[in-house]
């Protein structure tokens, strides 16, 4: 979660970052008369200012957006039977079994074990 939450500051300046450049764009095209380039361009920014709006709605919140799992498989629920589910309780089994299925790691071929921050212990038996 805090991970989510300090990526969502990096793509807020991000978001910053892309609608100034956006707009200076347009300021060069309209600089240049060139008309349907400012239009074309003017979508752009507002897209992003829309994004960013949401997500500093999200940061005010305390909102933190995660899926885990596959979001195809997330949003199967919301037509089951088109989906070929009989039930909630069907889809949601499915939904744990996928969840179990996947574990990833990344990790270094130099450190011992591959990676420093999230390893397996060896179990021994005592005999």
């Amino acid at each position: 979660m805090a991970s989510v939450r300090w990526q969502q500051k990096l793509r807020a300046d991000d978001l910053t970052r892309r609608i100034s450049c956006a707009e200076g764009q347009i300021g060069r095209a309209q600089e240049h008369g060139r008309w349907d380039h400012v239009h074309q361009k003017g979508r752009r920014p507002a897209n992003l200012k829309l994004r960013l709006a949401g997500l500093k709605a999200d940061n005010a919140a305390g909102r933190v957006r995660l899926c885990f799992g596959s979001r195809r498989l997330w949003r199967k629920q919301n037509d089951l039977e088109a989906n070929g589910y009989y039930s909630h309780e069907e889809w949601l089994r499915d939904w744990r079994d996928t969840l179990g299925d996947e574990c990833f790691v990344l990790g270094i071929r130099d450190e011992n074990g591959g990676c420093q921050l999230c390893w397996l212990p060896l179990l021994t038996t005592a005999r």
